[in-house]
């Protein structure tokens, strides 16, 4: 039993390296030009439809052609962006970024290609009139990782546990604490601003005079010197025609459309209402599509996350059992306290940054990571529900085996584990829903799952309600299915009895 243990999970294993190895820069992907952003940030990158498009996409098409390379596009949150640069993970980084010292140490950039300020968005009926009226504790929100967030820490709200700063994932979502009044204000950058005040002109506006000025430029690799020499050379020739000027008037009018596709006339009753917001959130450019690709992704992780969960549970289980009723197996025992320890006593989604940016950060394939470190997890947790059940068996049972001529490993096999699978499949149960609902970080290595489906969805129409009712719907369907089977599971087994 041990040794057939030990070979699933070696088998198990192995096949996930060797999946890692296939994925490993292409002929083809060695011909692009990868470009990591957040698509949140209109007019800069946004999506339309299906596809990642805006200013700086189209700045960096611009050196694609240049070169006669297609541009790849990982869709990420802004404050990984500079992580994949450092890493290796994509080539260039445009999603707006402001030139700083701090960002320098760490990544090559290119000459500024836009000027730009922070904006302050307050509610139209606040009492903030300027800059200095934010200093008087009042609730301040921003996107996090952005160099508003570094100003309003260093000069507003210094204090580093207040709560009144807050920091969200992209200004669509801050906008919407805004205006329901969760904030006092918000600070952004200036087009995403000035786009999103247009959009919600009737709740919210821009204050005259902006918190702080800065410059946009394209960040780099510190040993990509030649290429960011191209950037220049590109974006200085873009600056001299005119072309750029175009890029830009062209994606902030496509910005303001995507609101205004939202717009219905007439439409007062709640029902017809209801049905306006479902058409603009799922129908419209086929949006319903996000939540189907990133309902498959999220079913593919969490199931093959269980199979290695459940694997890498009953060998640990299986070994530390083995030790604590016979003494033997003292290495692998320190070995499998050390795996419980470390994974138990460390965040998931800590853990599942660390296997994408450092142990695994040569593999392009995501969900493959995801499942290697959602399995690796899970395994943790299953491997102490498992040993419970085991301790939970009475010695005599293996006392009963020995004197039937039966093996430690085949009383372990036949005798214990049915019995101790059966005592722990409601904990076993609650451990793999569990699983299915911490799979919704894993848009932190810019996995398009469920949950970021809907983030991309909020994006496009600034409505915040229908995606996340929608989002959590599918993720109650989920664990309702699971928790059905898993009763029949525990009826048929009871009937054994």
């Amino acid at each position: 039993m041990k040794l057939r243990i030990l070979f699933l999970a070696a088998l198990v294993l192995s096949l996930f390296v060797c999946g890692c190895g296939d994925e490993r820069k292409s002929d083809e992907v060695r011909q692009s030009l990868t470009l990591v952003t957040s698509a949140s940030f209109p007019p800069y990158e946004f999506l339309s439809g299906q596809q990642v498009v805006g200013i700086d996409v189209d700045i960096v098409k611009a050196v694609a052609a240049k070169l006669k390379r297609n541009v790849v596009i990982i869709d990420t949150k802004f404050d990984s962006v500079i992580g994949h640069i450092v890493t290796g993970k994509a080539d260039v980084a445009a999603s707006g970024i402001t030139v700083t010292e701090e960002r320098k140490k760490k990544v090559l950039f290119t000459i500024p290609y836009s000027r730009s300020a922070q904006i302050i968005l307050v509610p139209r009926n606040s009492p903030i009139k300027n800059a200095g009226d934010l200093k008087k504790k009042k609730r301040l929100g921003c996107q996090g990782g952005t160099t508003a967030y570094d100003y309003l820490r260093n000069h507003i709200i210094t204090d580093k546990n207040s709560p009144l700063l807050q920091q969200f994932d992209n200004p669509a979502v801050a906008v919407e604490a805004l205006k329901i009044g969760k904030l006092d204000a918000v600070i952004l950058d200036e087009e995403p601003a000035r786009v999103l005040a247009k959009l919600n002109e009737k709740s919210i506006m821009p204050l005259p005079e902006p918190l702080t000025s800065e410059e946009y430029a394209i960040a780099l690799h510190k040993n990509n010197r030649e290429l960011c020499g191209i950037f220049n050379a590109v974006i200085q020739e873009l600056k001299i025609s005119g072309e750029l000027q175009k890029i830009v008037e062209h994606n902030t009018l496509l910005a303001k459309q995507l609101k205004e596709e939202k717009e219905y006339t007439g439409v007062t009753a709640f029902f017809h209402r209801l049905a306006a917001d479902f058409h603009t959130n799922f129908i419209a450019d086929s949006r319903w599509l996000y939540i189907w690709g990133g309902f498959w992704k999220t079913v593919q992780i969490s199931f093959f996350a269980v199979i290695l969960g459940t694997l890498l549970g009953f060998t640990v289980a299986v070994i530390r059992t083995t030790h604590d009723r016979t003494g033997k197996m003292k290495f692998l025992n320190a070995l499998c306290r050390l795996y419980l320890t470390v994974i138990r006593g460390t965040p998931c989604v800590v853990q599942l940054l660390i296997i994408y940016f450092v142990i695994l950060k040569s593999c392009d394939n995501k969900v493959l990571v995801a499942c290697i470190a959602f399995g690796i997890n899970s395994g943790a947790y299953v491997a102490e529900i498992i040993r419970s059940g085991i301790m939970s068996i009475d010695k005599g049972q293996f006392e009963a085996g020995d004197a039937l001529g039966l093996s430690y490993w085949q009383t372990m096999g036949y005798v214990i584990l049915p019995q101790a699978l059966k005592n722990v499949l409601p904990a076993l149960g609650n451990e793999f829903i569990v699983l299915i609902k911490e799979t919704s970080v894993s848009g932190y290595i810019a996995l398009q799952d469920l949950t970021k489906a809907g983030d991309i969805i909020r994006s496009q129409t600034y409505d915040a309600f229908m995606p996340l009712m929608a989002v959590a719907a599918i993720y109650l369907g989920c664990v309702m299915l699971l928790t059905w089977l898993l009763g029949i599971f525990e009826r048929r087994l009871k009937r054994n009895e």
